[in-house]
């Protein structure tokens, strides 16, 4: 059976990779594991295994550190140094493991999953009701895509050489959100969060400045890979859910089924994802402005709704 195609999510934080990589785990035939940073892992290993893994500029360690300890015998199994053949097969065996865990969680896994479904009410029958509504995932099988979503870190200049030589086939789909919600969010999560990357501790004018680099990085990839990258405006997907999952399809050359229909009303809700922080207003970064106007980001409202085809490839 042929391996599945390599697939990643791409941008920058807080702009709904998340949502589009549940999304995209609705299909049957499509597993994108959470931030494994599984690319990054096997970058530091290309000229032998390192004695530690450190985490990438970009980001914290914590979800690089668990599929570390998860996958450690696939990981010491590469040479030193690795083949090519031996980094693409340690990808394709870290994400089956991956997917298998996601699906199947062992007990300690579910018992967190059924705190966080409780909410705030962690009353003992509370949380045992939490526990029990809890049903193990069918297995996929016959996969056509699998990959990681992990914003910048795959956009970044030193990795894509690697990620290009050892994965030419490889597709990406790239989120973009409205810069006021996407720095808006980095902010509250910098006064919520106890880890997140370095960069989420900046003034307003930093983190604009960075969320701008990064989508600069997917343009200069566009320059050489349009076909291979498919653009969504996290406004237009939660506008239009049904054609733009439709157009993600076709873009994967996936055939849609009821199932992967019926949820994407149970993960897409009809609200505005910018709603929250209509009042906040971001300073003048020149290169900023540049993006925003690409893709149909005007200077007033915080949603805009002119057309941008941005679903489009390039």
């Amino acid at each position: 059976m042929p391996r599945p195609k390599p697939l990643f999510v791409i941008g920058s934080k807080r702009s709904g990779s998340t949502l589009m990589a549940n999304l995209l785990n609705a299909h049957p035939r499509v597993f994108v594991s959470h931030e494994s940073d599984i690319l990054w892992i096997l970058y530091q290993a290309r000229s032998g295994r390192p004695a530690r893994y450190v985490r990438h500029p970009l980001d914290s360690e914590l979800m690089m550190d668990s599929t570390v300890r998860s996958c450690r015998r696939i990981l010491d199994a590469l040479g030193d140094p690795p083949t090519r053949e031996q980094v693409v097969g340690a990808f394709h065996r870290v994400q089956k493991r991956l997917m298998d865990e996601y699906f199947h969680p062992p007990l300690k896994q579910r018992i967190k999953r059924a705190v966080l479904k409780a909410g705030k009410d962690r009353s003992l029958p509370n949380l045992w009701r939490a526990f029990r509504q809890q049903t193990e995932l069918p297995r996929k099988r016959d996969l056509a895509w699998t990959g990681d979503k992990k914003h910048a870190q795959y956009l970044d200049p030193d990795l894509q050489p690697f990620i290009r030589a050892h994965f030419p086939d490889a597709r990406y789909v790239h989120v973009v959100r409205d810069p006021r919600g996407a720095v808006a969010s980095v902010m509250e999560a910098a006064r919520k969060w106890d880890v997140m990357p370095d960069y989420f501790r900046g003034t307003v004018e930093e983190v604009l400045e960075r969320w701008a680099i990064h989508e600069e990085w997917v343009l200069r990839m566009k320059e050489t890979d349009a076909g291979a990258i498919f653009t969504v405006r996290l406004e237009d997907l939660w506008r239009e859910p049904h054609a733009i999952a439709g157009r993600l399809l076709d873009f994967l050359e996936l055939e849609t089924t009821d199932d992967f229909a019926a949820q994407i009303p149970q993960l897409i809700h009809p609200r505005d994802p910018n709603e929250k922080y209509a009042s906040f207003a971001l300073p003048e970064v020149a290169r900023a402005s540049r993006i925003m106007e690409i893709y149909g980001y005007g200077s007033g409202s915080l949603q805009s709704d002119a057309p941008t085809g941005a679903t489009a490839n390039g």
